[in-house]
């Protein structure tokens, strides 16, 4: 039994199974349920994704409470006050949560609360100066607020999965396997408005004339907090699941290709890979350097920058991976520096010995922890140069190791690339080929990465 595409097969006594896949087959709920349930039935004339059936139900739950009141004050007899408050609360659990990158989910045990609450007040104060002189003063306040929580059974940490903690990458863990199985945590993020609004009018009537004179003031008010994404991983089949083989790098262009300018490509999934092999190129390319390598650094180098020249329209295109605005700036400054850069921007980040500090953020971490791995390795000799090693390491880390990029139209539904891809949605179409390629065969493409 093998992956989607083709490949290392499941050997018939598991044991070249993952671990991290055995542990989430094994993990139960505290019902005494299996995380991933058996199927309640079985159709072998499906497909090998969909031959299993079960169907769950959870109710969703929403309850709402509601307060309004008026007061009316005659305070003279030319004068008049006027307030009204009205007061909501709101709650309810999603039961089948999606996030912003696993939209929907179709296993239990990932339940999403969340509250709302709703204020609306006003203040007004009408006096009548003469007969014909009226004055209104009204103040205004309205606030909304909404809060999600995501609970999840398990983060990714205890099955046996490294994963930082970045964005809450490892506590809000999601899963899929195309045309099956669906984990999918919640968005957790809290959102609140407040508006203030003051006006005054003054109005003149004289005979049939009436002339009004006035203002307002309004001040919005956005407090937003975002607690993280979470992360997700793709596998396009069970077999590739049971192997811990996840999917490919998926890409759709930022608008049409323009003349004289550098094409763009959003990264859907596969960000967390990408990254992580760009910082690898780094960290190798400032060890060749400091062993003199420097022919061996360019070709490295040739594959974190693009050249310069016309087509680059913007500083930032100058990379070939530009990172979400979390950790962006690191993230360049470990294209842009060397070891010793790096020591002098980041003095609190290193020993004084040159190591870099546990404490450390992760993409430097994995910088250090990378080019001293690959250090190690050249430095084992074995009777051959260091630049012999250090040639070898370069040529497998680009030649042996391949990345899938599928590269879909702006238009495309990625999802829906997805389940076509593992015969268990519908079928292509309008979609075009997907180019399928080892992604530095472009080195004049940037990509910019995107989780929002």
């Amino acid at each position: 039994m093998t992956g989607a595409l083709g490949g290392v097969a499941v050997r018939p006594d598991g044991s070249n199974i993952n671990p991290a896949a055995l542990a989430l087959l094994k993990f139960m709920l505290p019902d005494g349920t299996y995380l991933i349930p058996t199927p309640r039935t079985v159709n072998k004339a499906k497909p090998f994704a969909q031959q299993g059936f079960s169907v769950f139900t959870e109710p969703c739950h929403f309850s709402e409470n509601q307060f309004l009141t008026n007061v009316d004050y005659l305070a003279r007899q030319n004068g008049k006050i006027a307030a009204s408050f009205f007061l909501a609360d709101d709650g309810q659990t999603v039961t089948f949560p999606g996030n912003g990158l696993n939209p929907s989910g179709n296993i239990p045990g990932f339940p999403s609360p969340s509250d709302s609450g709703f204020r609306v007040f006003s203040l007004a104060h009408t006096y009548t100066l003469r007969s014909n002189w009226l004055n209104e003063a009204r103040f205004g306040y309205v606030r909304t607020r909404t809060r999600a929580e995501a609970q999840t059974p398990f983060t990714w940490s205890d099955v046996g999965v490294a994963e930082g903690e970045m964005s809450n990458n490892n506590e809000l863990p999601s899963l899929n396997i195309l045309g099956s199985v669906s984990l999918a945590s919640g968005f957790p993020r809290t959102i609140a408005q407040n508006s203030f609004v003051f006006s005054d009018d003054l109005s003149f009537v004289h005979g049939a004339h009436v002339v009004r004179f006035g203002g307002s003031v309004t001040r919005l008010q956005d407090n937003i907090d975002i607690q993280g994404l979470g992360s997700f991983v793709v596998f396009r089949s069970w077999p590739d699941f049971l192997l811990g083989l996840s999917a490919a790098v998926l890409v759709i262009p930022r608008g049409a290709y323009s003349f004289g300018r550098m094409e763009v490509l959003d990264v859907v999934d596969g960000q967390q890979r990408l990254t992580t092999f760009q910082i690898f190129l780094a960290a190798l390319r400032d060890l060749a350097r400091t062993l003199g390598q420097n022919q061996t650094a360019d070709l490295l180098g040739s594959l974190l920058l693009n050249p310069e020249g016309p087509q680059l329209h913007d500083r930032i295109e100058r990379y070939k991976l530009y990172p979400t605005a979390y950790d962006r700036k690191l993230y360049c400054d470990l294209v842009d520096l060397d070891w010793d850069g790096l020591r002098k921007k980041y003095p609190d980040s290193f020993y004084k010995n040159g190591k870099v500090l546990e404490s450390a953020e992760l993409p430097l971490r994995a910088w250090g922890f990378l080019r001293t791995e690959a250090e190690t390795f050249i430095n084992t000799t074995n009777g051959e140069t260091t630049a012999a090693r250090l040639d070898a390491l370069s040529a497998a880390l680009l030649e042996d190791f391949q990345v899938i990029a599928i590269t879909l139209d702006e238009h495309d539904d990625a999802q829906v690339i997805f389940e076509t891809l593992n015969a268990g949605g519908e079928p292509a179409r309008s979609y075009g080929p997907c180019s399928q390629r080892c992604l530095f065969t472009a080195p004049h493409v940037p990509v910019r990465m995107s989780k929002s």
